[in-house]
């Protein structure tokens, strides 16, 4: 590449839809969860939160898998 400038490979909008719906799979686990055990709200704030963690631990692994991709430095591991 003549410009020195990253491309980003990889992310593509399907990725992150498909990201996102992760966390709408959560949520509605915790709702059926809470409608068969009775506990509302808890089992779907539980499963909500959880779904956040899985979501955001996705979304880095996509950012640096794209970035690595990319040609990007990246920083040596431990």
């Amino acid at each position: 590449m003549a410009s020195g400038r990253p491309t980003k490979v990889g992310l593509s909008p399907t990725r992150f839809a498909l990201i996102g719906s992760e966390l709408i799979a959560f949520t509605l686990l915790g709702v059926l969860a809470d409608w068969i055990t009775g506990w509302l709200p808890w089992t779907t704030v539980a499963m909500t939160l959880l779904g956040l963690a899985a979501v955001m631990m996705q979304l880095a692994r996509a950012v640096l898998n794209g970035s690595a991709k990319s040609g990007a430095p990246q920083k040596p591991g431990p």
